[in-house]
Order: structure tokens, then sequence, then C-alpha cells
């Protein structure tokens, strides 16, 4: 089950899906207010997220499954985790906190302004924090193509995205998480750098790390051959001969 960033939809995971389509149900999820639901105007938390993620998945009537979060979506895995371990093979938390600083917070705060008095000045410099300067060359159409998804968004879903980001703490939560987990980013990440995911990898007690050399923060858009392998590795530990 893919679990996408802040501002993005299902067709982020386009190219991560389809490598693994073939050897596992592939579950592609629009989160609240984004894609092709409705605008969220009314503030929404972590947790609201992962109730809406958790209801889905029962009312498909799933197997405990492999949730893969980015970002916004690996908050909403560990939410999904937490709340409802019997849902939960594995978790896949990449370019992603387990908790929001207060310098972070606030940080998160001046982006939900700025998505309400400049959306496509806030979308141009979240491009920068999320494409290595490497990628944004040599794949202008693709860069392109999330700016249009970023910019389709209501102004104020994603406004109410960045102030449920800066209220996550995981911190106690995560210690509880019985769950496999990876925790995974890019070697290039400026927003979850390794240091800070390896600091997540220990908040959980069984989790391991995966770099993925000069990959940015969106690393399943800019390495998906890579970001897939790895997921195609853990998972298979979790289902065993189920697949």
């Amino acid at each position: 089950v893919f679990l996408h960033p802040i501002a993005m939809r299902l067709e982020f995971w386009g190219e991560v899906a389809a490598r693994l389509s073939s050897n596992y149900r592939t579950i592609c999820v629009d989160l609240r207010g984004h894609g092709r639901n409705a605008p969220a105007e009314d503030p929404y938390s972590i947790r609201d997220l992962a109730s809406d993620v958790v209801a889905l998945t029962r009312r498909l009537g799933l197997p405990p499954a492999v949730f893969v979060g980015c970002s916004l979506g690996g908050m909403v895995a560990q939410g999904v985790g937490i709340n409802a371990p019997e849902l939960a093979a594995g978790l896949v938390l990449s370019n992603t906190t387990h908790r929001t600083s207060e310098a972070g917070a606030e940080i998160m705060r001046g982006r939900a302004r700025r998505c309400l008095e400049d959306m496509q000045g806030a979308v141009a410099s979240d491009i920068e924090r999320w494409f290595t300067p490497a990628f944004r060359a040599g794949a202008p159409d693709k860069v392109e193509e999330v700016r249009r998804w970023a910019l389709a968004n209501d102004p104020l879903t994603v406004a109410n995205g960045w102030l449920a980001i800066a209220a996550l703490d995981n911190e106690a939560a995560a210690r509880r998480v019985a769950a496999p987990v990876l925790a995974m980013t890019g070697s290039l990440d400026p927003a979850s750098p390794p240091a800070a995911t390896r600091a997540m990898q220990h908040a959980f007690p069984n989790a391991r790390y995966v770099e993925l050399p000069g990959a940015g923060h969106f690393a399943p858009i800019e390495q998906p051959q890579a970001y897939a392998k790895a997921i195609d590795s853990f998972a298979r530990e979790q289902f065993k001969g189920d697949i």
C-alpha cells in the first residue's frame, strides 16, 4: 500500500508500483484532500490520515500489508503501524521523520502560510527541495509533471498538511511498533538527511537502514528502480513464501 508525500497524488508511485506489480498486489492511495479527493478545508492530523488508510484497508479486506510511505506518506504509514498494528506486515518509511522539532515545526507553519499567500512560489521552493539539481537538469519533463500535480491541489489542503506535519511526534509511540521497519532515504536528501533517518531507525525496535546514493527527497521518482529493489528485498522477507 503506497502513501504519497504532501501535495502529491497516487500517480507519484507509478514507476515504482509498476516494477513491483508482477509479484505483489500494489495499491496506491490518494490521501485526504489530495488527487481525486475533495479538498480538505478543515484541519486534519497525521492520525486522521492514518485512520483514513486503516478504514480503506479494512474495507478492502486486505491481509496484513507492507505500507510504503514517502515523506508525509511515511508519517501516515507510522500511524497505521501504531494504531492498527494487526494490519501491518511491515513499514517502509522513506525520506521522512518520526518527529518534528520545534524549529522544524516553525518552518512547517511558515510553509503553511506561504501556501495560502503564494501557492506558485511555495511549489517552486518545494521543487528545489524535493529534487537534486542533477535530476532537475536531466529530467525537466518529470519535474514539470510533479509541479503540475502540486499546483492542482487546493492551497488550504496543503497548508493543513504542513500544519499536521508540524504537530508530528511519534518518539514514544515508535517504541511500541513491533512490525519490521525499513528506514530509507537518499544520500542527498536535504529534508530527511541520512543522520536524521538513522535517528528515526533507532526509534523503532525492529528497523534497518538503507541509503540510496545520489538520491534526493523524492527518491521514488529520481531512482524508481533502486527504490523498488529495496522494497522488494524487504517485502520478500515479510511475506516469505506467499509471493
